[in-house]
């Protein structure tokens, strides 16, 4: 259950910010090429997407049951496991 929670999260934050486009599809290319983590901005971008849509995720009625019956110990540890990349 965790995981999924923690892959919608991700799933959410690529589609809003548009990067789950094309991976560069030679090697030298994807060498050179900033890390995924590295061109979504790094830990403190994501952490303030997390804190944006997080709370809007919890009060829709769709994933509501992701986000209810957890201790702040919990909701604190989902936020650090989601922006670990």
């Amino acid at each position: 259950m965790r995981h999924d929670r923690r892959l919608v999260a991700i799933g959410i934050l690529l589609a809003l910010t548009g990067l789950a486009g094309p991976v560069a599809l030679h090697a030298e290319e994807a060498a050179a090429a900033p890390t995924l983590y590295q061109r979504l901005g790094g830990y403190d971008t994501l952490a303030a997407i997390f804190d944006n849509v997080a709370p809007k995720m919890a009060a829709d009625p769709k994933f509501a049951a992701f986000f209810s019956g957890h201790a702040t110990d919990s909701d604190i540890r989902q936020r650090q496991r989601a922006l670990e990349l």
